[in-house]
């Protein structure tokens, strides 16, 4: 650079003292830092903005080489230049570190004064500060690396359009969301794919924004994507021009709001349904308490939504047991975030009504605990409508008596008292005299009314349920009516057969009293049949029978009579052999089925096999259950064709199961005389393996304790050699014989199954439940599987798991299913609620 010219009035002006002052003023009122170096780099004058510059006392600067303030690096870079300065116009940019404050940053200039003498190679060295043009060019920097982030990497859409609605720039995102390609985008125009219903509030906006009379806007606007479908978005949009000047291009940011405007919609239609639902709706959080209401639960409740916030659920439900109903409710909340099941409410007027409740957890997110969304549905019709089909179904709608169905419910339950208690049960077979001529003459209107008259009389005659001052509960007396004029009266906790004889003739007399009916006077009989408990020690089946063969006998001998079934007479012998003539013609006919009944494991909730039971198809008396026909083939080689007919479609029945997708373990009752036969073993292997994928191990074979007793040491070979094959062996009915250790001992069984006698009444009686528990600890420490049978009820179940006995047979599961139904049984099948809390 050449040196300036500088220029004067006159030499006298420029006096030293003149130069001097006016050389202060210039070096400190300048903007840039000046400096004098010697040859060797040394500071030899500097004015204030240098040494503020380096921010170093003026004492520490002078004299000092200018390298000193830099680093290692910079000080050889500097000396360099120094050595270059005045050849060319050359400049040098330096940074230093300062005590406080950012870096500084600085450009230097140098220019040789060309002194001769002492001061030849001295330098003028001019800084100018750069910090602050530094700084505002990094901070450019910084804004345009975020924002380039920002529109390449970021998670929603962005993009510069032109003034005339054309693309810009478009990033990856906005690409992803609207399903075009950058390319693609900039080839069309953002109102060409905004929906047409959002596009006049956009255009609007838009107009303006050019217009100066908004700096941006905000709206929700649908786009349409490439394959057609619809992307709601939040658009935000704002402008860029210089100043002065037009705008130069829109900046426009889009957030894909599709899912939260779904969300929404499904908030709404969710709290249209839940404020239109039929189905009555509360919510209660993690306490029980009331969160709100529908109206159809105001409804049916009769409270008010006002009433109802706020309010624990618990003071709206009614039970006998509530602490245990909620101790219930709590434990499959916690367990499985669900429960269901039956309760009464209390109605707002104080009336109780039965309810249906499903309880389902809502979590809410990030963990702020639970709500239960509650759906109760009044099922007061629904229940009235069970106790009309169970009447229907129970009882004999011409008379109002219980029918056969009840009966047959009933007489097994009457002798498993009777066998309990030691009492004797009568089964009173009755049959009208002179009841044919009656309907024939005057029509069935009237024989109708003589048959509800007869049936009230007896009605009237019968004992209620009741209790003695030494004695346990005493099952209820019972009237039913077969059908036609034929009726059928069970007799409980009779002490003697005088007692029984006593209560029938009042019987009769009572039937003979004249029946004023519609203006006429009747006169009917009766012939009744009794069989007596225990004197004829037969199953329930045989009694009724044995009580008809009896009628028969009093109709014969004169009518208006009763007579004993004659337990001691040769006629069983001739019926025996009649019998069994017609058995073997219902083997060889095909008259015969098997019927299965699940037996479950309460405890785990699952199916662990099935008990194939005989039943005989008759064709005269339907469906015969084995105990009024089997007996009569003991000892007899009928006895081992029949149980080879069982085993056979049994396991064939299995194999069935099998290929439908379900193995079911079968259990099969062997006879003493089958289970010793020649070839048992043999036969009982040949058919399993027919029949595969049956395997020895699904098959469980069941026998009495006497079965055992008769010769031991041969029916434990059997046993032994069996269970070498695979099968598997159940003590039958234990309890009700010998049950002796020395025959849990030697006998290789592996499952014991206690009597339906003793089960039935644990829940009452404290001799049964004593023989149960004693059972259950024979089986565990003999490491035997336990199965009870007879387990009537669900309160049944609850009491033998109490007790440590896990799995159960019986009405209170299933009754016997046909082989077709078996299927749909398993499938079905849940176990209840009050078994599912010994889970463990």
């Amino acid at each position: 650079m050449p040196p300036s010219k500088l220029h004067s009035v006159g030499p006298s002006v420029l006096t030293p003292p003149v130069i001097d002052k006016l050389l202060h003023l210039l070096l400190n009122d300048a903007q840039l830092g000046v400096g004098l170096l010697d040859n060797e780099g040394r500071m030899l004058f500097f004015n204030h903005e240098l040494q503020h510059w380096l921010d170093v006392p003026a004492e520490h600067v002078a004299g000092m080489p200018l390298s000193h303030f830099f680093d290692a690096e910079q000080a050889q870079a500097l000396q360099q230049w120094l050595q270059n300065a005045g050849a060319a116009d050359q400049t040098l940019s330096v940074r230093r570190a300062v005590s406080l404050g950012p870096m500084r940053w600085a450009t230097l200039r140098c220019h040789t004064l060309g002194l001769t003498g002492a001061s030849a190679g001295w330098r003028v060295l001019l800084l100018d500060d750069d910090t602050d043009r530094k700084a505002q060019e990094d901070a450019l920097r910084e804004s345009e690396f975020i924002f380039r982030s920002q529109f390449e990497h970021g998670n929603i859409g962005m993009a510069l359009t032109s003034p005339d609605k054309g693309w810009m720039r478009a990033n990856a995102k906005l690409c992803e969301m609207l399903g075009y390609t950058e390319a693609e985008l900039l080839a069309t125009t953002w109102d060409v794919l905004t929906h047409p219903d959002d596009l006049d509030l956009d255009l609007s906006q838009f107009r303006r924004l050019l217009a100066g009379e908004i700096d941006g806007y905000e709206l929700d606007k649908r786009f349409l994507r490439k394959d057609g479908s619809v992307v709601v978005t939040h658009l935000t949009v704002s402008s860029y021009r210089r100043v002065p000047g037009p705008y130069e291009y829109v900046i426009a940011s889009l957030q894909d709001i599709t899912e939260r405007k779904r969300a929404e919609g499904d908030l709404k239609l969710a709290a249209c349904v839940f404020a239109n639902s039929q189905e009555a709706i509360l919510v209660v959080d993690e306490k029980r308490h009331v969160m709100d209401v529908n109206p159809a639960f105001c409804k049916m409740s009769g409270l008010t939504r006002e009433d109802c916030l706020g309010r624990n659920m618990d003071l709206l439900m009614v039970a006998p047991d509530q602490q245990t109903l909620l101790q219930q409710l709590r434990s499959s909340l916690q367990a499985h975030g669900r429960w269901q099941g039956e309760l009464d409410l209390r109605h707002a007027s104080g009336r109780i009504f039965p309810a249906r409740m499903s309880m389902d957890a809502v979590r809410h997110e990030f963990g702020q605990g639970h709500a239960y969304a509650c759906i109760v549905s009044d099922i007061s019709l629904a229940r009235a409508h069970q106790r009309e089909l169970d009447r229907i179904a129970h009882y004999d709608m011409l008379t109002g008596v219980p029918n056969r169905r009840m009966l047959d419910e009933q007489l097994p339950l009457a002798l498993a008292l009777a066998r309990q208690a030691g009492h004797k049960l009568a089964v009173c077979y009755i049959d009208l005299d002179g009841f044919k001529p009656i309907n024939d003459r005057y029509g069935h209107p009237i024989g109708d009314r003589v048959l509800a008259e007869v049936a009230q009389r007896l009605q009237s005659h019968v004992r209620g349920h009741t209790r003695g001052a030494d004695e346990g509960p005493r099952h209820t007396d019972l009237v039913a009516r077969l059908g036609g004029d034929e009726f059928v009266l069970l007799l409980n906790h009779l002490q003697d057969a005088d007692e029984c004889a006593h209560t029938l003739q009042r019987l009769l007399e009572l039937i003979s009293y004249p029946l004023h009916i519609a203006g006429l006077t009747l006169n009917v009989s009766a012939s009744i049949g009794v069989s007596l408990y225990p004197d004829d020690d037969v199953d329930a089946d045989s009694l009724l029978r044995h009580a008809d063969q009896a009628m028969y006998q009093a109709k014969d001998q004169g009518k208006g009579r009763f007579q004993l079934f004659d337990v001691g007479s040769g006629q069983r012998s001739r019926s025996r052999r009649e019998t069994l003539s017609r058995i073997e013609h219902a083997l060889t006919r095909g008259e015969f089925c098997l019927h299965y009944q699940p037996k479950v494991n309460m405890r785990l909730g699952r199916i662990d096999g099935m008990e194939a039971l005989l039943r005989w198809n008759h064709p005269e008396l339907g469906i015969q259950l084995p105990g009024t026909f089997l007996p009569m083939v003991e000892d007899s080689d009928l006895d081992v064709r029949i149980g080879r007919w069982v085993i056979h479609q049994a396991v064939q029945q299995m194999a069935r199961w099998a290929q439908a997708g379900q193995l079911l373990p079968v259990s099969i009752n062997i006879s003493a005389t089958h289970l010793q036969s020649p070839d048992f073993a043999s036969f009982l292997l040949e058919t399993v393996r027919l029949h595969a994928p049956v395997r020895p191990e699904h098959v469980v074979l069941e026998i009495v304790e006497t079965t055992a007793v008769a010769d031991i040491e041969r029916v434990s070979a059997i046993l032994r050699h069996c269970r070498e094959l695979g099968f598997q062996f159940a003590l039958d009915d234990f309890g009700t014989g010998y049950s002796s250790l020395t025959l849990l001992r030697r006998l290789p069984v592996q499952e014991l199954k206690i009597d339906q006698s003793f089960v039935y009444d644990i829940l009452e009686d404290d001799g049964d439940l004593a023989i149960t528990q004693g059972i259950v600890a024979l089986a565990h420490a003999f490491g035997c599987k336990l199965v009870a049978e007879g387990v009537a009820s669900e309160a049944h179940g609850q009491r033998l798991l109490a007790l440590g006995c896990d799995c159960a047979q019986g009405m209170g599961v299933a009754a016997p299913l046909a082989s077709d139904a078996v299927l749909a049984w398993c499938h079905d099948w849940r176990p209840p609620s009050s078994w599912r809390q010994w889970t463990h």
